[in-house]
This record gives C-alpha cells, structure tokens and sequence, in this order.
C-alpha cells in the first residue's frame, strides 16, 4: 500500500515484516508512522522487547524490517480495534509476532506473570550496580549544550542518529529529543 497519511487527522495500523520472507513479525498502530518506525529502529539498541531484539537481529545483518500499511483509521478507538483484529488475524494466519499482548493497549498493556516478577526479583537480589556502569549510564542520558544541539542539527541530515549519539557520547534517543526540542540545553527544564 503506498497511501499518504494526514498524520494530525489519521491513525494507521501497520505491520513490520521480515526484510527476506516478508512474513507479518510485529503489529502496531500509530498516528506518525516515520516517527513510530524510527522510535521502533531507536529502541531497538537497549530495549529487550521480543520486538526490540528482532529489529537488532536484522540492524546486525544490515537490515531493517519492511513496513507495511494494514489500515487507515480516523480515531483512535477505532485504530485500537483494528490493531486487535489485525493481531488476532496475523496470529490465527500462523504468524510469529512479536507482540507481548492482543492488542488495542499499547506496551502498556503488557502484564509480566508473577512467575516473571519473581526470577526477575531473584536475579537482581544483592545485585549492585558498578561505579562503571553509572558513569556510562550517566554519560549516556546527560544533556547537551546549545552549541551541540546547533551542530547536531546541522549534521542531521548527512549523518544518523547512531552515528551522531557515538560522535557526542550520548545514546541515540538524546540526539532525537534534542533535534526535536524535546530538551533544553545546560540541564535547563524539559518540555
């Protein structure tokens, strides 16, 4: 499908498939559909979603899923409708999706099984975090000045957000916030 979307008026539901079999792995809805499928290429750095780890796999093979249109919505309510069809269709088709839930929720909807909570909690007992960590961590999330984000913006175009966020010591979503004003530069408030 090669519709244009009025992105303040339409929602979509759309479907990431696999770059070689074409084959349906992820079902979601949006009402910016570049911004949604660059967030989905964003997360997938750090985030461990089913989803997340997919799209890494094929970013390691220099690959990057293909997005497809499965319908146009002119609400949201309807859009999360169609998003739980649309799943409950792909899974019945015998797809292997990467979804956590059915759903018409957003990755809020995903619940982990107490059985989940409890490994999890086991694992992170007497757990300490290194000062090593922190530092990266820290070094990851800070802010930029407002000369950085000047640069930054005039980089953007020939440079990407992965290639930008190692150039600045930063982690890809603070050069997407900062090109998008999202924050303010010398750890001023953020919008």
């Amino acid at each position: 499908m090669n519709q244009r979307l009025s992105y303040s008026s339409r929602f979509c539901v759309y479907a990431l498939c696999e770059p070689d079999s074409l084959s349906i792995r992820y079902v979601g809805k949006t009402n910016n559909l570049k911004v949604r499928i660059r967030r989905h290429i964003m997360d997938a750095e750090n985030s461990r979603y089913h989803v997340h780890l997919w799209i890494h796999s094929l970013i390691a093979r220099h690959l990057k899923p293909i997005v497809r249109v499965l319908q146009i919505c002119y609400s949201d309510a309807n859009a999360l409708q169609a998003e739980v069809e649309w799943i409950s269709i792909m899974r019945a088709s015998g797809n292997d999706l990467c979804n956590l839930t059915d759903g018409g929720e957003g990755g809020s909807g995903y619940k982990p099984t107490p059985e989940i909570l409890r490994r999890q909690s086991q694992a992170l007992m007497g757990h300490s975090v290194s000062h090593e960590f922190r530092l990266n961590l820290s070094r990851k999330y800070r802010l930029l000045s407002s000369t950085q984000i000047e640069e930054i913006k005039r980089l953007k175009p020939t440079l990407s957000f992965s290639k930008l966020a190692k150039a600045y010591g930063v982690c890809p979503a603070t050069i997407y916030n900062a090109i998008n004003g999202k924050f303010y530069a010398n750890n001023h408030s953020q919008s």
